[in-house]
């Protein structure tokens, strides 16, 4: 597949069961093999659901994109931007989070994160925010890296709890506007 079969919209309640699938299977892929299975499987039953995501989708603060196969329809990943207090480091008050942004993992390298994060700053800019700033987990190496080739920079840390564990994430951020 290349660049310009993938397409950006705003996702629908129709899109709950294949998000709700991608976000596990996603999550899954980046996390399982480094927690604790009856915790990682607790916070996943728990936070990544149906009736979770339905709720964050209609929820006004956040703003949903998938990223979508344009010959097919099926989604190919998707990010969610979520309006709220900035994180640790970030100093300017008129922030976004993208709080998650993940591509289907067996399609790492095809260009999806690069045109969820474009569809993102596009975002971002339309709502009037200055800067973007997001959370990674100290330990993947790769999603920092892509942060990095984006402009984000380290700014700060915070804990991320999964269940009873906490887990070291930096803050990242940029400028919306580069």
């Amino acid at each position: 597949m290349n660049k310009t079969a993938i397409g950006i919209r705003p996702a629908q309640n129709d899109d709950l069961p294949a998000l709700t699938e991608l976000a596990i299977r996603s999550f899954r892929m980046t996390y399982e093999a480094h927690n604790d299975p009856e915790v990682f499987n607790e916070y996943l039953s728990s936070t990544l659901t149906l009736e979770n995501l339905g709720k964050e989708l209609v929820d006004t603060n956040n703003v949903f994109l998938i990223a979508h196969d344009r010959s097919s329809g099926s989604i190919l990943g998707y990010a969610k931007l979520r309006q709220s207090i900035p994180g640790p480091g970030v100093e300017d008050r008129n922030a976004i989070e993208i709080e998650r942004i993940y591509a289907d993992p067996v399609r790492i390298g095809q260009g999806i994160g690069a045109a969820l994060m474009h569809a993102c700053l596009d975002a971002s800019l339309q709502l009037g925010h200055d800067t973007i700033w997001l959370g990674v987990w100290k330990p993947n190496e790769r999603a920092i890296g892509f942060y990095e080739k984006w402009g984000f920079k380290i700014v700060g840390e915070y804990f991320f709890r999964m269940g009873t564990e906490k887990q070291q994430d930096f803050v990242m951020s940029r400028a919306v506007r580069p």
